[in-house]
């Protein structure tokens, strides 16, 4: 079935279905290719390296000497990444019960993050964003628990 003769992949056929998918996620990664390039510059300014994902090992001559991008980089990160910023629950003109339970949120969310360990991988993610431009936190359930893990923005597709 051409992707044509309807406009999204899940009104296709059920047997089409996989195949629809499949051929909307590849038109997306197409469209995204001029991003993944930018992504691809950006890791290979960070890390002071020509050969990334050619699988060849790094030498000397393909170093960049006194990167100081990673440098500024990693310095921000090591500074402004290790505070925890601070949960707020906002109740502007809301009644005393209110404000209170708001409070009591708000030691609930710190309780939990530190508990999920979501400070613990914040300086990652702050660094993604410094090198890529865009850090990204996964917060999903497995086995009814909250979880929350990194995931590097070369495996997100935006549709």
């Amino acid at each position: 079935m051409d992707i044509l003769n309807h406009r999204y992949w899940w009104e296709a056929a059920p047997d089409d279905l996989a195949k629809e998918l499949f051929a909307h996620v590849e038109q997306l990664e197409s469209d995204q290719q001029s991003i993944q390039e930018r992504h691809s510059l950006n890791a290979k300014m960070y890390t002071g390296r020509e050969d990334l994902g050619t699988g060849s090992f790094n030498t000397a001559a393909n170093q960049i000497t006194n990167n100081i991008i990673s440098q500024v980089i990693d310095t921000a990160s090591s500074v402004i990444a290790k505070n925890k910023p601070k949960i707020r629950v906002l109740t502007n003109g809301a009644e005393w019960s209110d404000q209170r339970r708001a409070k009591k949120l708000e030691k609930f969310l710190w309780a939990e993050f530190n508990h999920r360990e979501i400070y613990d991988i914040g300086p990652d993610i702050f660094r993604d964003a410094c090198v890529w431009g865009t850090g990204a936190l996964k917060i999903f359930t497995k086995h009814d628990k909250v979880c929350a893990e990194r995931v590097p923005i070369h495996e997100i597709i935006v549709d």
